[in-house]
C-alpha cells in the first residue's frame, strides 16, 4: 500500500463527513435522498477561477475573475465578459485581484500584458481600458483604492526593493511614499483617504510593523509591531492592516497566544488586545460596513 494511504483514507473521511453535513443542511423534503458521493465532492470546481466574486458598490451587478473579467447581473443569467484588450503576446494575468473603485465607475486589474506586472483599469460606462501604472517591476505586492476613488496605493519593487506608493486615477501621476530596505507591502487607505497604512517586514520575515503615512507622503508613524509570527507568505499570511470604518482601531493577526488570532489596538497607538480569544487560528477577518462587527473563520 502505498505510505500515503493513510493520508488519503483521512481526506476521504473528512468529505464523507462534509457530504453528511451538506445533507444534514437540506430542507426536510429532501433529507431522504442519499449523501453526496465522495467521488461528487472531488469533482467540484469552481466557476470563478479563485478569485472571490465582488458585489458592484451600487448592488446592479457581480465582478467575478478566472480566466477573464466577467460580470453577472444578481437576478442570474448569462455572464458578460469585459472586453480587455489581450496584448500583442495574448499572454496576461488579466483577471489576477480585480478590484471595484469604491464609486463604481473602475474595475481595476493586474496583468503582464504589457510585459511586466501593472496596475490596468477599465472604464464601466465608456468602456476605456488604460494602463495606469508604468512600473516596471517584478511583481506587485498589495493594492487598493481610496475611499474617494480618485488615487489606488500599491507595494511594488521598481528600484530592486518593495516600497508603498501611489497612483492617480486616471492620470497615472505616481507618488512614492516609502524608501527603505525593509519588505513594505499591503498597502490600504483610512476612511478620509488622507494617509495609508501598510506592513513592514523585518529581513527573517518574522516581526511586522504597522506603519502610517500621509497619502501626500512625510513622516510615518508605527501604530503597532508584532513579533515572532513568521510569514512564510512575505506578508501574505499577516495581510493587510484592517482599519475600522471610523478609523479608531485597526485589527491584526498574531502569534503572541500561541494561535494565530486577531487582535486590535487603537489607531493611535497603545496595547492590543484579542478580539475573541481562542484556541485556535483564525482567517478572513472582515469588518462590518458600520464597524459594529468583525467577522472570521476559526479554524477547528
Amino acid at each position: 500500500m502505498s505510505p500515503h494511504a493513510p493520508h488519503f483514507r483521512t481526506v476521504l473521511t473528512f468529505l464523507a463527513s462534509l457530504a453528511s453535513l451538506a445533507t444534514a443542511f437540506l430542507p426536510v423534503s429532501a433529507r431522504a435522498q442519499e449523501a453526496i458521493p465522495v467521488a461528487e465532492l472531488l469533482s467540484v470546481r469552481s466557476s470563478v477561477g479563485g478569485e472571490t466574486p465582488q458585489w458592484a458598490p451600487g448592488g446592479e451587478s457581480i465582478l467575478l475573475g478566472g480566466s477573464t473579467l466577467r460580470l453577472i447581473p444578481p437576478s442570474g443569467g448569462a455572464a458578460g465578459q469585459l472586453p480587455i484588450s489581450t496584448g500583442g503576446s495574448g499572454h496576461f494575468l488579466a483577471s489576477s485581484e480585480p478590484r471595484w473603485s469604491p464609486d463604481g465607475r473602475w474595475i481595476s486589474y493586474i496583468s503582464d500584458k504589457s510585459g511586466t506586472p501593472e496596475i490596468w483599469i477599465w472604464e464601466v460606462e465608456g468602456g476605456r481600458e488604460l494602463l495606469l501604472t508604468h512600473h516596471g517591476g517584478r511583481l506587485i505586492k498589495g493594492y487598493s483604492w481610496s475611499p474617494d476613488s480618485r488615487v489606488i496605493a500599491f507595494s511594488g519593487n521598481r528600484n530592486g526593493q518593495y516600497d508603498v506608493w501611489t497612483v492617480e486615477v486616471p492620470t497615472g501621476a505616481s507618488r512614492r511614499l516609502t524608501d527603505s530596505q525593509s519588505l513594505e507591502v499591503y498597502p490600504t487607505w483610512a476612511p478620509d483617504s488622507r494617509s495609508v497604512l501598510f506592513v513592514r517586514l523585518d529581513d527573517a520575515w518574522m516581526d511586522h510593523t504597522v506603519v502610517e503615512v500621509p497619502a501626500t507622503g512625510g513622516a510615518e508613524r508605527s501604530i503597532v509591531e508584532d513579533r515572532a509570527f513568521f510569514d512564510y507568505g512575505g506578508g501574505g499570511t499577516f495581510g493587510y492592516p484592517l482599519i475600522s470604518p471610523d478609523g479608531a482601531s485597526v485589527v491584526f493577526p498574531s502569534y503572541r497566544s500561541g494561535w494565530i488570532n486577531y487582535w486590535r489596538v487603537s489607531r493611535e497607538g497603545g496595547e492590543p488586545v484579542a478580539v475573541a480569544p481562542s484556541a485556535a487560528d483564525q482567517t478572513e477577518g472582515t469588518w462590518s460596513p458600520d464597524g459594529a462587527h468583525f467577522a472570521y473563520v476559526e479554524n477547528h
